[in-house]
């Protein structure tokens, strides 16, 4: 199989970007029969992959020649545009779709899309939300924009690793509903700390406050993995690995929070949780104030 013989589900599925979330959308691909081809500056993560399965290529050019459905899984909109723009697009047959799991601006996701259409390859905005262990497992959702046509071409990826689908409209709409969505979440995991450091600091048992979180609902999955580390002691937070796990987050978070702080002035709207999550990011992750590498990174 390749890239110009593509008709519906005989099309090669590739990853560009196997981190966490990219990793964990390609376990699920495995998981339900796929054999992806990944690619990734991070050779240790694509060893991952291909020790999980999947299969290597050595560029943007290969990846793209070699597959009729490509999802892109990185940081920000700047690496977006490197990476259709750096070898990819070019080198995908015409009639091929890309994903972009990516939460981005919307003027990034019609670039995107004018890119894409330039080079007859079709575009799918499909940013995730539900975590790395969701993707694992086919449970995730998607929240999806683009042409009837290539949502249905993209079915293989959706039916191996999504739960629930969203259909937010328009080119463009998928990455403001994922703002929208990344707001409440990480407004609430700033109320989290602060209830949770108030329960300690008053003495009262960790697993109280869940249990009685979880019973009025305000405990759903992704508060109850953000509370975990609260339940680490401070040895093992003050430990160098420990802290680079949680430090690695910091620079999507923060790159989050300005967009929605971009689109909420776009329309008037204020949203001075946004502004507080920011200003207390690395409190609330448990960033130590010297480590450098979250310090700057917050700062972007």
């Amino acid at each position: 199989m390749n890239g110009e013989t593509v008709p519906g589900t005989d099309r090669v599925i590739g990853y560009v970007g196997v981190g966490s979330m990219g990793g964990s959308l390609v376990q699920g691909l495995i998981r339900a029969g796929e054999k992806p081809v990944v690619f990734d500056l991070d050779r240790s993560a694509v060893e991952a992959a291909t020790d999980a399965g999947a299969e290597a290529a050595a560029s943007l050019e290969e990846l793209g020649s070699r597959c009729g459905l490509v999802g892109v899984v990185v940081a920000d909109d700047d690496q977006v545009r490197s990476v259709l723009g750096g070898g990819l697009l070019e080198s995908m047959a015409p009639g091929s779709v890309v994903l972009l799991h990516s939460t981005l601006l919307p003027e990034t996701v019609q670039w995107a899309a004018e890119a894409a259409s330039a080079a007859g390859v079709g575009l799918v905005e499909a940013p995730v939300t539900g975590g790395a262990a969701a993707a694992a497992e086919g449970r995730l959702t998607f929240i999806l924009s683009g042409s009837e046509a290539d949502l249905e071409a993209v079915e293989p990826i959706l039916s191996a690793c999504a739960g629930r689908r969203i259909d937010a409209g328009e080119l463009g709409n998928a990455n403001l509903l994922k703002l929208c969505i990344n707001l409440q979440t990480y407004v609430t995991h700033r109320a989290a700390h602060e209830a949770a450091s108030l329960a300690t600091a008053l003495g009262l048992p960790l697993e109280g406050l869940k249990s009685a979180m979880e019973g009025n609902g305000q405990l759903g999955e992704l508060t109850r993995n953000y509370l975990m580390l609260h339940e680490l002691s401070p040895e093992t937070l003050a430990e160098p690995d420990v802290i680079e796990m949680r430090a690695r987050n910091i620079p999507v978070i923060s790159k989050d929070l300005r967009h929605m702080a971009e689109v909420a002035g776009r329309c008037g709207v204020s949203i001075p949780g946004a502004g507080v999550a920011a200003q207390m990011i690395e409190d609330t992750y448990f960033i130590p104030t010297d480590y450098t590498g979250a310090e700057s990174a917050s700062k972007q």
